[in-house]
């Protein structure tokens, strides 16, 4: 059984998301003065259209452990599933993903000098939904003055560093 409760919240409160408008997901992450890397896999994984969303609030995560994806997702569900669609719908329906405008939006905010919880040298992951209905996870990092921006599947078995975070939507 999967360890719960080894990832704790660093934000004093929660962080505020603001509203964010339809986008293509194509043109995501694609000003070069701010990002290094667009992952493909984001345009072929996630639907063609990210959808417009109103605001809300953002709780972050800091890993205490090496964790995956899935302990991630459990961590935060507060349950032991592992079953990739029962997981994906626990997080759709509890409004914890994000889009990629409001990951971008962040990304924006931490530049312009706001504390909203992402690290330099340290990757911060958001979960995403996929076009199969199920989730996904998007890692941004600071790279050479520039953020990098990939995505990986929920079902990834790397385990993430203590010190790295991850964002849920709520």
């Amino acid at each position: 059984m999967t360890k719960i409760m080894t990832a704790t919240e660093i934000t004093d409160g929660q962080i505020e998301i603001i509203a964010v408008g339809l986008k293509q997901t194509k043109d995501c992450f694609t000003y070069k003065m701010r990002y290094g890397y667009h992952d493909p896999n984001l345009d072929l994984w996630l639907p063609l259209e990210q959808k417009a969303r109103a605001s809300g609030k953002a709780t972050v995560w800091q890993l205490l452990e090496k964790l995956t994806f899935i302990e991630m997702a459990q961590n935060l569900l507060k349950t032991s599933e592992t079953d990739i669609k029962k997981l994906s719908k626990l997080l759709i329906e509890g409004n914890h993903t994000f889009t990629l405008l409001e990951i971008e939006a962040l990304i924006k905010r931490q530049e312009e000098g706001e504390e909203i919880g992402m690290l330099i040298r340290h990757v911060s992951f958001f979960f995403v939904e996929d076009v199969d209905g199920k989730v996904s996870v998007v890692c941004v990092y600071w790279v050479t003055k520039r953020w990098d921006v990939s995505v990986y599947s929920l079902l990834n078995s790397h385990r993430w560093g203590e010190g790295y975070r991850f964002f849920s939507r709520k």
